[in-house]
């Protein structure tokens, strides 16, 4: 049984500010050290920098909170419905006990902020540092990114100044805190934007000109964005609907000599990439952080299971 949240979006900006009070001097301050490191030696950078995190949620923070995990509801839903999420068994009660313990100095909301995290599903956004690599590596000219998420790899390429990168998303949502973010990068960058806001599914990728594809697309219904609910309600119908048409249409449409690289996990990899486009030339593991759950008393099996991340990489001969 879960609960929804009822919040204006006054409130959430209230609850948003009480987690993280972003503001735009730490964000231009956050650019100018991510700047500052990539200029110095980006390949030294160590794998899990936070660096460019700041800035992207000074843009993006409210709408991080407003995305559901696969349990069907956001930090918003959990904090709204706090006296039962956070009470609603043993174990949960336990972890809150640890949490103030080692930590005395965390609010109430962030503890609930990391109960949620560890339970429910936190969501992530895609290392800038990490993308900036991997186009330092590629040297493209044109990046489309057709499921841009939270700009991690929109921010990557402006530090590099790569010379376009074309965003596509559907979550209508991200429109306006884009727009903004785009006008401070235009104050730094030589990148040229192309944002889209509309179905990845619908656009002619024959008109586009693009020597890389890199993205991060939707693990199934693991987050349900913005304010619609999930058009693909089985594996099958995202593999079938979405997935197979999808690579293959950027796929066909990549410049001979170009890159095709996604950032997926090792099932989507087997399943529908290893059918459709061969087996990958180069894998490059992510570091992820290593944690340990206490056990639940509920039907949530396998919570904190380690597993491997990917960037599967094709090179279109």
């Amino acid at each position: 049984m879960y609960f929804f949240s009822e919040y204006s979006d006054s409130e959430k900006i209230d609850i948003a500010k009480q987690l993280k009070e972003h503001t735009e001097e730490t964000a231009l301050t956050d650019f100018g050290k991510l700047q500052k490191a990539v200029e110095k030696d980006l390949n030294n950078i160590k794998p899990l920098s936070p660096l460019g995190f700041k800035f992207l949620e000074y843009f993006v923070h409210i709408e991080l909170l407003n995305t559901k995990t696969r349990y069907g509801i956001c930090f918003f839903d959990f904090w709204y419905n706090r006296d039962f999420y956070m009470s609603r068994d043993a174990s949960t009660v336990k972890l809150i006990d640890s949490i103030k313990k080692n930590k005395p100095y965390l609010t109430e909301t962030k503890i609930g902020k990391q109960v949620f995290n560890l339970y429910y599903g936190g969501i992530s956004i895609f290392r800038p540092t990490t993308a900036a690599k991997l186009y330092n590596q590629l040297k493209p000219q044109c990046i489309l990114d057709f499921t841009m998420g939270w700009g991690g790899r929109l921010l990557g390429a402006s530090i590099l100044n790569v010379s376009k990168y074309i965003g596509i998303d559907s979550n209508a949502n991200l429109e306006e805190p884009y727009k903004k973010m785009c006008e401070h990068l235009k104050k730094v960058s030589a990148t040229e934007i192309d944002l889209r806001f509309q179905d990845a599914l619908n656009v002619d990728y024959s008109s586009l000109d693009y020597d890389m594809v890199f993205t991060s697309p939707p693990y199934y219904n693991k987050e349900i964005y913005g304010s619609k609910d999930s058009p693909y309600k089985t594996k099958e119908e995202w593999d079938e609907k979405f997935y197979k048409p999808i690579f293959r249409a950027t796929w066909d449409n990549l410049k001979k000599g170009g890159h095709y690289c996604l950032n997926i996990p090792q099932c989507i990899y087997e399943k529908i990439c290893l059918p459709l486009l061969g087996e990958a030339s180069e894998l490059i593991e992510l570091k992820k952080y290593s944690r340990i759950l206490p056990k639940r008393e509920t039907k949530q099996f396998n919570v904190g299971q380690k597993y491997k991340e990917f960037i599967y990489i094709w090179k279109k001969a």
